[in-house]
């Protein structure tokens, strides 16, 4: 029987584990911004909960609903509902502490 795409990169994220293989990878902090920025999709240059949703979907991480929310309240400091260039360094210390991304000055 023919295994399905998500079987397969389910097994091989299991085997790249055993053998000490990262399975997510290192970012910069400028390619982290970078990437995020992609879902900037109404082009105000802030993230919304939504975006960040979108954006951690790409990131394979589930139960995006919860985490986005979880994430907008740590890194969202002012309370405006959209995070900004200044709290983006809040949403860095959440990916790495919650989300296992390893993210590098």
């Amino acid at each position: 029987a023919e295994r399905s795409e998500k079987e397969e990169r389910s097994t091989m994220t299991i085997v790249m584990k055993q053998v000490g293989v990262p399975t997510k990878p290192t970012l910069s902090l400028e390619d982290f911004k970078r990437w995020l920025k992609q879902f900037d999709h109404n082009g105000d240059n802030r993230i919304n909960r939504n975006e960040l949703r979108s954006a951690m979907r790409t990131a394979s991480v589930r139960f995006t609903w919860l985490k986005s929310g979880e994430g907008m309240r740590e890194a969202d400091t002012n309370k405006d509902g959209v995070l900004d260039d200044a709290e983006l360094e809040n949403l860095v210390a959440f990916a790495e502490r919650k989300l296992g991304m390893k993210i590098t000055a």
